[in-house]
């Protein structure tokens, strides 16, 4: 469009005759023609712009979770809301299972990361799950909450320990359908 226009506009300066010094009448109207001819295209690129531009985005507010006792609550696992030390692998395990709890595997943990909640970024840092990894038994997944990547090192090396546990799942509480009659003949 800005093209065009502009084609158009010079077209209309070059058609006026550079012969006389005089402006005649019809000079006039084409420096008239060419003044609005401007004009049409800076209101043209306003529309332009205007409809270009993008709005802001929206930030979207994340839904509170839900905090049971000590527990944060996020797809049917809780989480250790306080306590998070510093332990290594056997340490960590075994601390989580005195309470009735367990590791969170790395699956869980990069899960809590993309919540985007902050209450699973404090405190900052690497936090240890239970998988091991496949080719190297002495190694274990950590997943780093400063940046979501997840990676493995050794098992005596200390890392954020936030324990987890399995909520039960809903369970159908539907009536029971009766049983169909069964024949019986006489």
């Amino acid at each position: 469009m800005k093209q065009v226009l502009f084609f158009l506009l010079t077209f209309t300066l070059y058609a006026q005759s550079p012969a006389s010094n005089s402006t005649t009448s019809p000079e006039k109207e084409a420096d008239a023609k060419s003044t609005e001819l401007v004009k049409e295209t800076k209101k043209e690129e306003a529309k332009i712009t205007s409809k270009v531009a993008t709005p802001a985005p929206v930030k979207k507010e994340l839904p509170p979770l839900q905090k049971d006792g000590g527990f944060f609550v996020l797809n049917n696992l809780k989480w250790q809301a306080d306590n998070i030390t510093k332990k290594s692998y056997l340490v960590g395990k075994q601390e989580c299972e005195k309470d009735g709890l367990r590791l969170p595997t790395r699956d869980e943990l990069v899960d809590a990361y993309f919540s985007k909640h902050p209450e699973f970024r404090t405190p900052s840092g690497y936090y240890l799950s239970s998988n091991r990894r496949a080719s190297d038994r002495s190694h274990i997944w950590y997943v780093n909450f400063d940046n979501g990547h997840h990676n493995s090192g050794s098992l005596t090396r200390e890392y954020n320990v936030r324990c987890v546990k399995s909520e039960p799942k809903q369970q159908d509480t539907a009536p029971n359908k009766p049983e169909a009659p069964s024949d019986t003949k006489k």
